[in-house]
């Protein structure tokens, strides 16, 4: 049996410099290319993970902006009714009425 399984991995070794370098040749091209998928493949992954932290800074600063102008939309109303109330008084202390037309 060894002997069998000797002259397989003998068959394999090539036996002139030719054969030599183009198994040589093949042997690199297979390395090239499984280190290209290997990096195009790390590539991949760090622009997933990349592009995922950029949607999230994005959604974050989007529901922050989203937060300020609801506060300053409520800001404003609230001004909006304090200045109403100040002219009712004011209003009030002329003496004229808000259902009381002017005669002129």
């Amino acid at each position: 049996m060894e002997a069998l399984t000797g002259q397989k991995t003998e068959d394999k070794i090539p036996k002139t410099g030719n054969e030599t370098d183009e198994y040589r040749e093949t042997i690199r091209r297979l390395i090239s290319s499984e280190m290209k998928n290997a990096i195009d493949e790390d590539i991949r992954n760090a622009t997933k993970e990349i592009l995922e932290e950029q949607r999230k800074a994005v959604r974050q600063i989007v529901e922050e902006h989203r937060q300020i102008v609801k506060q300053v939309v409520e800001d404003e109303k609230k001004a909006v009714w304090d200045r109403a109330k100040e002219l009712r008084k004011a209003i009030l202390k002329l003496g004229i009425y808000p259902n009381q037309q002017s005669s002129s």
